[in-house]
């Protein structure tokens, strides 16, 4: 291997390698610190829609605690003949603009009063999301109970969908439910709400699109990984053919000398003023000196 090859390598070894092990550091400390911002915001985003299904929820529930305390629920000892209480169920449901219906039925679990005319005088079968009792404001027993069907289609109104990132429902079963789309590749978060235990809400979100930033700075930092390394090659090929080819000349002049014993062959002076120029114009002066002091004996 020639002194030149030895040298490129070399200058290679320790600028290229510790060019590149940096250039990985930082890359993959970039990639990590951008997946944790992606996904902090998810979490944020979630949380935030989380929060409001939660205080929409705890609304409702008071809100069913009211009606129940209500003077008006007493009328289901008279099986709510002027439907005070049904209008009422009827009413707070068009408010809401809930998709179910609110149910007052007796401790036989008879439908006394509903939004829903058609469930009166029938036995109460549904699975309800939420109940409260009804206590009679004149014994102060318990009449019976209020329920609500909360159609999971509710929760869709605080989804902020979108065709790269949308929420879904995970019922206590590990049931999917309101999920639009399946993604490939995709990132998620998921938060159970506060007042409805079993129900998780999940955020996903398709990977390349999350990632979108991620990926559009990773090929800029390959190409700039790629350009470093061009430029420290040509930097290494630069010193070996300036610094080093004289230094070589220099070296198969002074071994052709001492072979042939040609005292008459000179290295080709560079025009440099530095110490490669001073060193090959001393040796040709020391060559032509030789020469001379031979020629006098």
């Amino acid at each position: 291997m020639s002194f030149k090859l030895k040298t490129i390598l070399l200058f290679l070894g320790i600028s290229l390698i510790p060019y590149v092990l940096t250039m990985v550091v930082m890359g993959s400390s970039f990639r990590d610190e951008q997946f944790k911002a992606v996904t902090q915001e998810m979490n944020t985003q979630l949380r935030l829609t989380v929060e409001r299904i939660d205080q929409h929820l705890g609304t409702l529930k008071n809100d069913m605690l009211f009606i129940a305390k209500s003077d008006y629920m007493n009328d289901m000892y008279t099986l709510d003949l002027d439907r005070r209480i049904a209008n009422s169920l009827l009413s707070k449901k068009e408010d809401l603009g809930l998709k179910g219906d609110f149910y007052a039925y007796d401790r036989n679990r008879i439908v006394v009063a509903s939004s829903d005319f058609s469930m009166i005088g029938k036995r109460m079968e549904l699975e309800l999301f939420y109940t409260v009792p009804i206590v009679s404001g004149f014994t102060n027993q318990q009449m019976g109970w209020l329920g609500v069907r909360y159609d999971i289609e509710n929760f869709s109104r605080f989804f902020p969908n979108s065709a790269k990132r949308h929420y879904y429902i995970r019922d206590e079963h590990g049931a999917i439910r309101l999920r639009p789309s399946v993604f490939e590749e995709s990132l998620k978060v998921s938060r159970s709400l506060a007042n409805k235990a079993g129900i998780t809400i999940v955020l996903e979100e398709e990977k390349a699109f999350a990632y979108r930033l991620l990926y559009k700075y990773e090929g800029w930092f390959v190409a700039m990984l790629i350009a470093g390394a061009l430029f420290i090659a040509a930097a290494a090929y630069y010193v070996a053919t300036t610094l080093i080819r004289p230094v070589i000349s220099l070296s198969d002049t002074a071994k052709e000398v001492t072979l042939t014993r040609d005292y008459t062959r000179q290295v080709a002076l560079i025009d440099r003023d530095d110490e490669i120029g001073h060193l090959s114009s001393a040796f040709n002066s020391m060559i032509r000196g030789m020469n001379r002091a031979l020629g006098e004996i």
